[in-house]
């Protein structure tokens, strides 16, 4: 057996161990701690899946539902962590917090959009969900299946509904710390009340999150790989001017600064399957370059093990002028009003999201300068944004048959868009100068959506949704004038809860284990990344106002690639074989690259403490 093997072999006994001491005193608890605590497990969740109230145990579809209490329990920060937590359902960031990609119940794909989306209180969002603060939600609902009828776009698998917090009508709040190693600091505060009696209630949140990264740039000896940044603000206005009629104004503002992700190549010397046959060498103009009998690029078979050390040009964009990484600012608005008629609900969801990215990549994943700075790439994007209103109209529940019915727009529109490359900085030592491209990209959406359900017995429902939509896509070409370069953006198993003493403050020990099967990294059914398993534990104090929890994430320091992109070594050109054309024996033929493959390196363990105070 393994030294992993039996590190993890000895590390469950042990928690087998512990959870049974800790089983012990539970016996020993007075009666009314344990119905207390039978209770908290027995509680109600009631979600809005199919855009109304409904209990989790009888809503007839397959939802995963994290509350806040859930969320801080476990120590969920991102999207990555709730994926970990739900069955069916995967998020891996390939590329950094951008480009979002979730998969549900295994249905992804390569190219296109993805068959699942993200939604923050029903309303779609467009862009990235990645840098979205967790610590101000209510709940957050996974639901699995084809969810096209009633949420529309992106959404034949299944849909991602984040729920905000809702103010409430006494003074409260909640503020949070968590320290860690590798330079994590994460604070978050959120407080709510009354303005006017119970008529007129806010909401305001503020969030600041940094952490470092885990891997050493072997090109600058630097760790300025990998690490994250984030700022939030958020609020809400809660207005109740009579019985009948609600409204709820939500806004957010975001913006995330992230270094150049942790990616690299795994080395085309590690092909095992489908290799080039050399035939000899090439004369000028590609003297030295190999000539091989076919284009036959070589492949890798088998699962992933460790690539090769992490080397990325991140200087290079220092010395154009700009910087390697991301940068993100959003700003999001809903309205959402609710009229009572009698029994009959009429709902408005209007909504407006605005944002900018720009974006730094080393593309050829690493240390030489390929194509002296072609591979190196920059692109930025200022002011896309997206309108929606939504209309909707929901009959009383309490009857035999029941429905909903209503209408969507949809409109997205691209912002002004800028590319380049660190060609011309190699070249010449100027600053980067990128290309304005004069797009004017949108997507228009109009629908009709409905539900309709009837009780045929006390135990026996049908219910049938339908939706027609209506799509119009828009794009245009690039222009070839040139701008200076715009200005950047500034800037599983588990044990919880188990009481040693009596009283208020108590002792909790918390474990889970999640395990994500085998990838394949193309449709060839060749390389895939082997079985990914994360153990997260965490112990602390509970007490009425407060939370003191240690943890650490990672635990056996899993290695397993986050993705793999199919690529090429751009150090290992080739060229084909072929007739000699019309001066030198090679001369004009294109050159091809050897393959091999981009690997995504995970997140490694990290220790740290997390404080929680509550009024």
């Amino acid at each position: 057996m393994s030294d992993t093997a039996n590190l993890l072999a000895r590390s469950v006994r042990r928690l087998l161990a512990t959870s049974a001491v800790l089983a012990v005193p539970m016996l020993a608890m007075p009666a009314a701690a344990v119905a207390q605590q039978q209770m908290r497990a027995l509680e109600e969740i009631v979600v809005t899946a199919r855009r109304t109230e409904e209990s989790l145990q009888e809503v007839p579809i397959s939802i995963s539902a994290f509350t806040a209490a859930d969320i801080e329990e476990a120590g969920l920060r991102s999207v990555e962590d709730l994926a970990l937590q739900t069955p069916g359902f995967s998020f891996r960031s390939a590329f950094g917090r951008t480009g979002d990609r979730p998969v549900i119940r295994g249905q992804s794909n390569i190219q296109g959009e993805p068959n699942a989306s993200f939604f923050i209180d029903g309303v779609f969002v467009s862009g990235s969900i990645s840098g979205y603060d967790l610590d101000n939600l209510e709940r957050v609902e996974v639901i699995r299946g084809p969810q096209s009828a009633l949420y529309g776009r992106r959404t034949f698998s299944g849909a991602i509904n984040y729920i905000t917090a809702r103010p409430t009508d006494e003074l409260s709040g909640r503020f949070s710390g968590t320290v860690g190693d590798n330079g994590l600091w994460d604070t978050a505060g959120s407080i709510s009340g009354p303005i006017i009696g119970d008529t007129l209630l806010f909401q305001a949140n503020a969030r600041y999150y940094e952490r470092d990264g885990y891997y050493t740039n072997t090109v600058t000896n630097r760790k300025d790989v990998g690490g994250q940044e984030t700022r939030s603000v958020g609020g809400t206005l809660y207005w109740l001017p009579t019985e009948n009629f609600e409204a709820m104004l939500r806004f957010n503002w975001t913006r995330n600064d992230d270094e150049h992700f942790p990616i690299t190549l795994y080395g085309s010397g590690n092909n095992n399957c489908f290799l080039p046959q050399q035939i000899g060498v090439s004369g000028p103009p590609f003297t030295g370059t190999p000539i091989y009998s076919t284009r036959q690029r070589g492949y890798f078979c088998g699962v992933f093990g460790e690539p090769t050390p992490l080397s990325l040009s991140t200087d290079g964009f220092a010395d154009g002028g700009v910087d390697a990484g991301l940068k993100r600012e959003a700003f999001r608005y809903s309205l959402v009003l609710d009229w009572d008629l009698g029994g009959y609900q009429l709902t408005s969801v209007s909504a407006f999201n605005e944002s900018s990215l720009y974006s730094g990549v080393d593309q050829d994943y690493s240390a030489i300068r390929g194509a002296r700075g072609a591979f190196e790439t920059v692109s930025f994007e200022k002011g896309a944004r997206d309108y929606s209103q939504e209309l909707r109209i929901l009959s009383p529940r309490d009857e035999r048959l029941r429905w909903l019915g209503g209408v969507y727009y949809f409109k997205d529109e691209s912002g002004d868009r800028f590319s380049g490359d660190l060609s011309g900085t190699v070249a010449s030592g100027a600053p980067v100068s990128l290309t304005a491209q004069a797009t004017a990209d949108e997507v228009e959406n109009q629908s009709v959506f409905g539900m309709v359900e009837f009780d045929v017995t006390d135990r026996f429902t049908l219910t049938a949704e339908a939706r027609y939509a209506r799509d119009k896509i828009t794009f245009s070409g690039q222009s070839n004038y040139n701008r200076p370069a715009p200005t950047p953006i500034p800037g599983g198993a588990s044990c919880t809860n188990t009481p040693l003493f009596p009283g208020s403050t108590l002792f909790f020990v918390r474990s889970d284990y999640s395990v994500e099967g085998s990838r394949y990294v193309q449709v060839h059914n060749l390389a895939e990344t082997g079985s990914a398993n994360t153990w997260n534990f965490r112990v602390g104090l509970d007490a009425d106002n407060w939370t003191l929890s240690l943890f650490v994430n990672n635990a056996f320091n899993d290695t397993t690639a986050v993705d793999v992109l199919r690529f090429v070594d751009a150090s290992q050109p080739g060229l084909p074989p072929g007739p000699p054309p019309l001066a030198g024996p090679f001369a004009g033929f294109n050159p091809f690259f050897i393959r091999d493959f981009g690997v995504t390196l995970p997140n490694k363990r990290q220790l740290g403490a997390t404080l929680v105070y509550r009024f």
